[in-house]
């Protein structure tokens, strides 16, 4: 029996009504089109502390996409003009000055080289954007979004906001194979514009954990709750630093050799501190200082599905003019007072065992050893899928309490 080890779903959805002072984050660069990736990079770090900040009314449990949000901006950029564009490449970390180029043929490769696939890792892209059928859209946006970011512009009427909402949850429906269904359920008949990107991830773990579904552990949620998980268990060999001074331990579970998940695990009461303190040259010095030992090692399994409104984390960003009356989006559609309402991001993720039913080799995996140290995850901690290929993060996470949905 196959199980996936991680599996995620994530859809960026955007949607623009005809009408209806925060602080601005600095991403500290701003970077040129060749190198994108450090940007995502940047970007994701600055919408990782927004998102989990005290201000933000974040759910506990939290896995999203910052590439996914990345793209739909970079869409949303394309047709942006004025101050409203400005904005939004300053939030991507991207240079103004070599916007067009970057949102065009950087872009594209960009996009290119994180679809190769590595091994046993699936990532998927796929974008759209749904235009009220009355308003034409710009001739040379319907160009570029299909030459540069494979997507496509298509004509739905909102007049009737229930049949147009059942059209695009049945293209989505239909990508993801069933797995995202009733994404849209929001729209009236002031919607002239939906635009969603996903990204599915699939991958297995280089080393495989047992398959043992009685074997569980308690998970301390905060001072007060304990609660109890089912724990993936495995003996071997895992790159691991401790940060003392952040009062943090940081574990490296590789898919592949130039793919891994970065587990972040803060001792009881510094998750805040730790948090607070996570920045691009933070990961990267833990990527150095990570040595090889024999850990015996237990993760929960996670199992999560939720829908995330990204509108207050990009607002703090800087992202101001295209949620305003005053946005300038001529670029898609002239259709006077374009905006964009909400940014939402629809999440499927399931974190378990990979591999066939336990053979002797696996058995071997999962017994205690005795020079193992053990290590268990049994607090809450953040979780962050890393491209050591491109040097950026593709995905990232909280987890708070791994026994809520």
């Amino acid at each position: 029996m196959q199980l996936p080890l991680l599996l995620l779903f994530f859809i960026s959805l955007t949607i623009g009504l005809k009408d209806d002072k925060l602080k601005k984050d600095d991403c500290g660069c701003q970077w040129e089109g060749a190198h994108l990736s450090k940007a995502n990079m940047n970007f994701a770090v600055s919408l990782f502390k927004f998102l989990f900040s005290k201000t933000t009314q974040s759910p506990p449990n939290l896995f999203l996409s910052p590439l996914s949000i990345y793209t739909s901006l970079a869409m949303l950029g394309l047709g942006a003009r004025s101050l409203t564009r400005q904005q939004i490449l300053s939030a991507m970390c991207i240079n103004t000055a070599q916007g067009d180029k970057t949102l065009k043929d950087d872009f594209k490769n960009f996009l290119k080289k994180l679809r190769t696939k590595e091994g046993n890792v699936e990532l998927k892209f796929s974008n759209w954007l749904f235009l009220e059928e009355s308003n034409q859209p710009e001739t040379q946006y319907q160009q570029d979004v299909a030459s540069y970011y494979n997507a496509s512009v298509q004509s739905v009427s909102f007049a009737e906001p229930q049949k147009a909402g059942r059209k695009i949850n049945e293209q989505v429906s239909g990508r993801t194979d069933g797995k995202i269904e009733d994404l849209v359920d929001n729209l009236d008949d002031q919607t002239v514009m939906v635009m969603l990107d996903y990204v599915t991830f699939n991958a297995n773990w280089e080393s495989p954990f047992v398959l043992q579904e009685n074997e569980h552990g308690h998970f301390k949620v905060n001072q007060t709750k304990m609660v109890q998980v089912q724990m993936m268990h495995r003996v071997g060999q895992y790159k691991t630093y401790k940060d003392h001074l952040r009062h943090c331990i940081i574990i490296e579970v590789p898919y592949t050799d130039q793919l891994a998940l970065l587990l972040i695990v803060p001792k009881y009461g510094h998750i805040d501190e730790v948090q607070h303190g996570i920045s691009v040259q933070l990961i990267h010095w833990y990527l150095i200082k990570m040595r090889t030992s024999l850990l015996d090692l237990y993760i929960p399994k996670i199992s999560l599905e939720q829908q995330v409104n990204m509108q207050d984390a990009l607002l703090k960003m800087g992202i101001q003019e295209a949620f305003s009356d005053t946005a300038e989006l001529y670029g898609i559609s002239k259709q006077l007072g374009l905006k964009v309402s909400s940014i939402y991001q629809k999440n499927l993720i399931r974190i378990a065992e990979n591999g066939t039913e336990s053979s002797g080799a696996e058995v071997i995996q999962g017994i205690t050893h005795p020079l193992a140290l053990e290590l268990k995850v049994d607090r809450p901690f953040f979780a962050f899928v890393y491209s050591k290929r491109m040097k950026t993060i593709l995905l990232m996470g909280r987890v708070m309490d791994p026994s809520q949905d």
